[in-house]
């Protein structure tokens, strides 16, 4: 693990390697374990060359399960992966002068991201919203649903739901928000990780 980390890995594993935790072993392997990840996450980085790379990566995931559907919420772009691996983009670009960024989870990274001026403060009000929105409506369909949300399909039951868990006055404007979201998230996608 330690080798392969320090010199055989891609881009996109220390980007999963933001998200790491070591749940289970012996004390001293936790701790050899937990120190390559966070010696490993905070080495300085090419932001183009990493950006480059994550970019290439994304650009396999649209291709693979690119969608149009604003209600998949993980593919569509603007949608879960862009805030993800914008996130986790900016902590491995710049943990090695800031490693308080370094957080497993999304919404917390990108507080730490903004508390050290990494993330401005504009982009976090996008970016938090929206990653708080998209969990929130993820966890509802996951838990309501065993297939995906078809918006013409489903309940008025559960379109309130919805509505009500994100705190919108109705479907329609929710399903408007989400939109204007995603649009927001992927521009700045683009413009962040370049």
């Amino acid at each position: 693990f330690i080798d392969y980390q320090r010199n055989s890995a891609w881009t996109w594993e220390h980007l999963a390697l933001t998200r790491a935790r070591v749940v289970s072993g012996p004390p001293e392997l936790r701790q050899i374990i937990e120190r390559t990840i966070s010696e490993v996450l905070r080495r300085p980085r090419d932001r183009a060359q990493v950006a480059a790379d994550v970019r290439v990566m994304r650009d396999k995931i649209v291709e693979e399960k690119g969608t149009h559907d604003i209600w998949d919420l993980k593919n569509v772009r603007g949608g879960l992966i862009d805030i993800e691996f914008l996130t986790q983009f900016l902590q491995i670009v710049s943990a090695h002068d800031h490693p308080e960024v370094l957080d497993q989870n999304t919404v917390a990274a990108l507080n730490k991201l903004l508390g050290a001026q990494v993330l401005n403060r504009a982009d976090a009000e996008i970016l938090i919203p929206a990653a708080t929105l998209y969990h929130t409506l993820t966890q509802c369909l996951r838990l309501c649903l065993d297939k995906p949300f078809v918006p013409d399909a489903a309940p008025r039951a559960l379109k309130d739901l919805l509505a009500r868990a994100s705190d919108m006055p109705d479907f329609a404007t929710l399903e408007a928000m989400l939109k204007d979201t995603l649009a927001a998230v992927h521009a700045l996608y683009e413009r962040v990780v370049a």
